[in-house]
C-alpha cells in the first residue's frame, strides 16, 4: 500500500505481495520490503491523444529494434485513467499493470538500464517471473498484450534504498489492461507487427485494433458521415421548402382563377 510516510512502513516481511489500501501500497519481496509513497493531488493529462502519440511511438520503437511480433498499439480509455486517479489497483496482476512514467534523472537511468538488462532472450524467462511479482520499471509501458491505458499525473515515490536500487521518483501513474501476467513477452522473436492477434493489423510495426485503425480514418469517417447526413437533411429540407415554395404559387394561381370565374358568373 501507499503509505504517507515512509517512517510507517514495515520492512521486514519474508513474502512476495502486493497490498493496497486508499492511497497507500506496499510491495513485499523474499529479501526486503519496500514502500512505496503517492501524493495525495494530482492533475489529469492535459492533452491526452499527444501523451498517447509519445507512448506508442516509444512502444513502435522498441518494437522494431527488438524484433518483438506482437507489440499491441495502445488506445486511450478514461475510465483507466480515473482507476489510476482514485489510485484503483484491485485489478493488478489479473488483468491490468500500472506503469510508473516520468521519472526524475535517477528513475529514468535506472528504467534505462532495466530495459538494457532484460534485451536478451536470456532474460526473457526472468522478466516474466519479476513481471508476475512487482512493478518492472522500465517496461510496464512496453508490455506486447496491452491494448489500453488511462494516466494521471500524480507524484509517486518509491523508497528502495534496503533494496540497493535508492529513491524511484516519478510524476505520472498510467493503468495498462488486459494483461496481468506478462506472458506476451513470450512470443519469439520476429518483424514488428508480424504476429498479431486476430482482428489487429500491421500500423507500421504495432498491433492495432481493426475498428481502430479505421478510426482514424475512422473517427473522421465517423464524423464525416454525421456531416454527410446532416447535408443529406439540410439538402432535403431545402428541397422541400422549393417544393413547397414553388407550390404556393400554383395555390395562387387556383385562387385567382376561381375568383375570376365567380365574376364571370355572375356577370352573366
Amino acid at each position: 500500500m501507499h503509505w504517507k510516510n515512509k517512517n510507517d512502513c514495515p520492512l521486514s516481511k519474508p513474502l512476495w505481495t502486493k497490498l493496497f489500501l486508499n492511497r497507500h501500497f506496499l510491495e513485499f519481496s523474499a529479501a526486503n520490503v519496500h514502500c512505496s509513497t503517492r501524493a495525495n493531488d494530482g492533475k489529469p493529462i492535459p492533452n491526452k491523444e499527444e501523451y498517447l502519440k509519445g507512448i506508442n511511438d516509444f512502444r513502435r520503437e522498441y518494437a522494431k529494434k527488438s524484433r518483438i511480433p506482437n507489440m499491441n498499439k495502445l488506445v486511450w480509455d478514461d475510465y483507466l485513467a480515473t482507476q489510476s486517479e482514485m489510485n484503483d489497483f484491485s485489478c493488478w496482476a489479473k488483468t491490468c499493470r500500472e506503469s510508473r512514467r516520468d521519472g526524475d534523472n535517477h528513475t529514468k537511468t535506472y528504467s534505462e538500464n532495466k530495459l538494457k538488462y532484460f534485451f536478451g532472450d536470456d532474460k526473457r524467462q526472468q522478466l516474466v517471473d519479476d513481471y508476475k511479482k512487482y512493478n518492472v520499471y522500465g517496461l510496464e509501458d512496453l508490455t506486447p498484450g496491452q491494448q489500453k491505458i488511462g494516466c494521471y499525473h500524480v507524484t509517486t515515490t518509491d523508497d528502495g534504498t534496503k533494496a540497493g536500487y535508492g529513491v524511484l521518483k516519478t510524476a505520472t501513474s498510467c493503468m495498462l489492461t488486459p494483461e496481468g501476467s506478462g506472458d506476451s513477452w513470450k512470443v519469439p522473436r520476429g518483424e514488428a507487427g508480424s504476429a498479431c492477434p486476430e482482428e489487429f493489423v500491421n500500423d507500421d510495426g504495432l498491433c492495432a485494433h481493426k475498428s481502430e485503425n479505421s478510426g482514424s480514418s475512422g473517427s473522421s469517417g465517423s464524423s464525416g458521415s454525421s456531416r454527410s447526413t446532416e447535408k443529406d437533411k439540410e439538402s432535403g429540407s431545402k428541397e422541400e421548402s422549393n417544393t413547397e415554395s414553388s407550390g404556393q404559387p400554383s395555390q395562387m394561381s387556383g385562387v385567382v382563377t376561381s375568383l375570376v370565374m365567380m365574376v364571370v358568373v355572375k356577370l352573366m
